[in-house]
């Protein structure tokens, strides 16, 4: 036994080494930077009384500390990579095969690629599973408060509102404290929302996350390649465990996010990790559970050598964007798609956002995609992005 926990501490701190060296490499997706440029508004606003935020706030101050420490796109980074730690520590921690279940969340794509980005998923993903392990620990307290933090990272987690329901139901008595104690911090944080000048994060949040505007079928088929891609591996876990509660839970979760309207964005399937690897480890057959850690390991492989649009900006569509942002001239300068990347790569740069039905003036300068609009004369261009700087062509 002293050996196999060896064994998985090893290969436990061989994968957060691969994640933190996946930190590097690629720009800030325009959410990464945009999430940054409102940390960055924590140095003069602490409260965001002034800054209309999509996003309610305690990711922001989680990633605070790390941007004081060193502005950078590993310093935004860094609280997913340790929240990623917490995370896979608890999902060992509330299994019964704690080795099994570490090594199918680890290798889970998903986790692999959204652990070393900048987005808020990962985050909430912590305070889900450390609500999880609370509850399971009969501390309900703790539980409650988790559950709030995780809403208060990112509002998906009030997805998982009928699961939690479902087990207070079964402990009436943890009921109290587990509800009093997430209300009376939702009801916090309400007052802080109230009370700013800002337009409320819901509601520009609500608006934010748009629509599919597709029929039903077509979404579900939007949904099919982000749900094959980042569990696809170990979503047949859940067929020997049909009764267990989380099976319930990872059967629901693409179709409320198609009947919700939500994007088909890899990263909203980020909380099946923990509850595929749950269900995974109970499997009692050890060549079906290789099976599944190998399909893990054989997609992250593919996927690192092929990144497919939305895992974290990996796929090299915002390569160039700090060359972009260093050669922007002393004068205004018009986009249609890059103001949030900009607005932190630039961030003293005047930037204009043009609607898609306009053109910029003639002469104006331009940053955006090389061949939107045509350019008189082409300053700088990435051919891997097809970002470019260029002057509008004349109409004179």
């Amino acid at each position: 036994m002293r050996h196999r926990g060896r064994a998985a501490a090893f290969g436990w701190l061989l994968g957060a080494v691969v994640w933190l060296l996946l930190l590097h490499p690629a720009p800030l997706h325009e959410d990464e930077a945009i999430y940054a440029v409102w940390t960055r508004a924590l140095f003069t606003d602490p409260l965001l009384t002034q800054t209309p935020v999509d996003k309610p706030p305690l990711f922001f101050y989680a990633q605070l500390p790390f941007l004081l420490w060193q502005d950078s796109p590993l310093a935004a980074r860094l609280p997913n990579a340790l929240a990623t730690v917490a995370t896979a520590l608890i999902v060992a921690r509330a299994s019964r095969r704690p080795t099994w279940a570490l090594a199918l969340f680890a290798t889970t794509p998903l986790v692999i690629f959204f652990a070393a980005g900048g987005f808020t998923d990962p985050l909430m993903l912590a305070f889900l599973a450390i609500g999880w392990l609370a509850w399971q620990r009969h501390a309900p307290v703790a539980a409650g408060a988790a559950w709030a933090a995780a809403l208060l990272t990112k509002p998906t987690a009030l997805l998982t509102l009928p699961f939690w329901l479902w087990l207070v139901k079964q402990r009436p008595a943890d009921a109290r404290p587990a509800l009093l104690t997430a209300g009376g911090l939702l009801l916090t944080a309400w007052a802080w929302d109230v009370s700013r000048a800002a337009p409320s994060w819901w509601w520009l949040g609500r608006n934010a996350y748009g629509s599919l505007g597709r029929p039903t079928f077509a979404a579900a088929v939007a949904w099919l390649t982000p749900a094959l891609l980042g569990v696809g591996a170990t979503w047949w876990a859940v067929l020997p465990r049909r009764r267990h509660p989380l099976t319930w839970l990872v059967l629901a979760w693409i179709p409320m996010h198609i009947m919700l309207g939500f994007q088909p964005w890899d990263r909203y399937l980020l909380p099946l990790a923990p509850l595929l690897a749950w269900l995974g480890a109970d499997i009692n057959t050890r060549r079906t559970r290789l099976l599944m850690l190998g399909g893990n390991i054989a997609l992250a492989l593919v996927l690192l050598a092929h990144p497919t649009p939305g895992l974290a900006g990996r796929d090299g569509r915002w390569q160039g964007i700090e060359t972009l942002a260093a050669r922007l001239p002393n004068a205004p300068v018009y986009h249609r798609t890059l103001g949030r990347p900009l607005a932190y790569y630039a961030p003293n740069a005047t930037l204009i956002w043009l609607p898609d039905h306009a053109s910029p003036p003639p002469n104006a300068w331009w940053a955006g995609r090389v061949e939107d609009p045509e350019c008189a004369a082409l300053v700088w261009f990435h051919p891997q992005s097809h970002l470019a700087l260029c002057r509008t062509r004349s109409t004179q």
